[in-house]
């Protein structure tokens, strides 16, 4: 389905994100080094919980 661009009015595929004639941006795209990062927060989260249970059963044996 075509629209038309917010900013120069070119009519565009309503899949598109940003505007191929003038740029403008149709949808927000999120940065994939957010998720990235948040890929990396939950990997050390857990990376630190084995930690801490290997301490526990060590200092148990």
């Amino acid at each position: 389905m075509l629209i038309s661009c917010k900013e120069c009015n070119h009519k565009i595929s309503d899949k598109a994100n940003t505007c191929p004639n003038c740029g403008y941006p149709l949808r927000r795209i999120k940065p994939a080094v957010k998720s990235k990062e948040g890929l990396f927060l939950k990997s050390m989260n857990f990376g630190c919980f084995l930690f801490i249970i290997f301490l526990i059963l060590r200092k148990h044996t």
